[in-house]
C-alpha cells in the first residue's frame, strides 16, 4: 500500500470517528433514547410558551418528549369543550401504565428564566391507567405575559390621565386641603359641645345598659310566669269548650232556621207566633213589675216600715213576740178561752 493511500484511509477513519463522536454527543446532549414510547395527547388552551420538543418529566425524572403542537381551533371535528392546542407526547411505554387517568399535566420551568417541559402528576393509584392514544385535558400555564401587557396598559392610560388632568387633580388636592382645614376649625370651635355630645352619647348608652338589665330582671320575674302560665291555661280551656260552644251555636242556629221555616208558613203560623211573642213580653213586664215591687218593699223594710220592718227592726216588739209565744208554749190553753 502506497504512503499516499495510507494517509486517506486515517483521514477516512478520523472523520468516521468524528461523525460517531458527534452522533454521541447529540443523542446525550437531546437527551435521545432508543427505548419503545406510546403516543397521548393533552390538550390546552393555551399553553403559553412549550414548545415541540420540550421534555415531559415526572419529579424531575424525564419520561417523554413533546414532539408535536397542533392548532385544533379551525377543526370541524373540535367540541365547544375541546382545547384549541393539542399536545402530542410520546411517553415511555414502561412509564405509560403508571399513569391514571387523573393524572394531571401542566407546564412549568425548572427556573424562573428556564426552558419550559411538561409536568405530570401521575394520579390516585388504583385508578385505570392511561391507554395509548387517550385525549387528556391539562392545565393552562397563568398568562404572565398578558398580565404584564395589561398592567403596562392601565399604567400607561394611569399616566396619560394624570398628564392630561394635571390641573383638575391639583384643584382636586386644594379642596381636600381646605375640606380638611375647614373640618379641623369647626372641631376646634365646637370642641366643647362635641365633647358634651360624647358625655351625651356615654351617658345614654349607660342608661340603655340599666335599661337591659331592667328588663332583663322583669322578664325573670315570677309573676310574668305565672302570667304566661294563666294564659296557657286559659288557652287551654277555650280549646276544650270550643267544642261544645259550637254545638250550642249551631243548635241556636238551628232553631233560629226553624223559626224562620216556620215564619214563612201559613198566616195563622205567623199570627200564633206574634201571639208568643206579645205574651213573653206581658211575662217579662209583669216580672219586672213584681221585681220592682220586691225591691220597694224589700227597701221599706229595711227602713223599719211596716208591721215586718218595724219586728226586724223594733227590738221592744220583738221581745213582745218573744215573750207571748213562750207563753203560750207553757200555756196552750189560753187559745181556747179566757180568764
Amino acid at each position: 500500500m502506497s504512503k499516499e493511500s495510507s494517509l486517506e484511509l486515517k483521514v477516512g477513519l478520523l472523520v468516521v470517528a468524528a461523525l460517531v463522536v458527534l452522533s454521541g454527543f447529540v443523542l446525550v446532549l437531546g437527551g435521545m433514547r432508543l427505548e419503545k414510547t406510546k403516543s397521548v395527547f393533552v390538550e390546552f388552551d393555551n399553553p403559553g410558551a412549550l414548545q415541540a420538543g420540550a421534555a415531559v418529566r415526572i419529579g424531575g425524572a424525564k419520561i417523554g418528549k413533546v414532539s408535536d403542537l397542533e392548532f385544533r381551533g379551525h377543526s370541524a371535528e373540535r367540541q365547544a369543550h375541546e382545547g384549541l392546542i393539542r399536545a402530542k407526547l410520546d411517553v415511555s411505554a414502561k412509564v405509560l401504565p403508571t399513569l391514571h387517568d387523573d393524572a394531571t399535566f401542566y407546564v412549568t420551568t425548572q427556573a424562573v428564566l428556564g426552558e419550559p417541559f411538561l409536568a405530570v402528576d401521575p394520579g390516585t393509584p388504583g385508578r385505570p391507567a392511561i391507554v395509548e392514544g387517550a385525549v387528556l385535558r391539562g392545565l393552562d400555564p397563568p398568562r404572565i405575559d398578558l398580565f404584564l401587557a395589561k398592567a403596562y396598559e392601565l399604567l400607561d392610560s394611569a399616566v396619560d390621565a394624570v398628564r392630561t388632568k394635571k390641573g383638575v387633580l391639583g384643584q382636586l388636592a386644594d379642596d381636600t386641603a381646605a375640606v380638611v382645614h375647614t373640618a379641623r376649625e369647626i372641631t376646634e370651635q365646637n370642641k366643647e359641645r362635641i365633647s358634651k355630645t360624647l358625655e351625651n352619647v356615654d351617658k345614654l348608652s349607660g342608661e340603655a345598659v340599666l335599661l337591659a338589665e331592667d328588663a332583663r330582671k322583669r322578664l325573670n320575674d315570677p309573676r310574668l310566669d305565672r302570667v304566661i302560665d294563666h294564659a296557657d291555661t286559659l288557652t287551654a280551656s277555650l280549646q276544650k269548650d270550643a267544642p261544645a260552644l259550637v254545638a250550642d251555636a249551631r243548635s241556636t242556629l238551628g232553631t233560629i232556621k226553624v223559626l224562620l221555616d216556620a215564619t214563612a208558613g201559613t198566616e195563622s203560623d205567623r199570627e200564633k207566633i206574634k201571639k208568643a211573642v206579645r205574651d213573653g213580653e206581658e211575662i217579662l213586664a209583669k216580672g219586672n213589675a213584681m221585681a220592682t215591687d220586691g225591691q220597694a218593699i224589700l227597701a221599706k223594710v229595711k227602713k223599719g216600715q211596716g208591721t215586718v220592718g218595724a219586728m226586724l227592726v223594733d227590738d221592744a216588739l220583738y221581745d213582745d213576740l218573744q215573750s207571748l209565744v213562750r207563753d203560750l208554749k207553757r200555756n196552750p190553753w189560753k187559745f181556747l178561752w179566757k180568764d
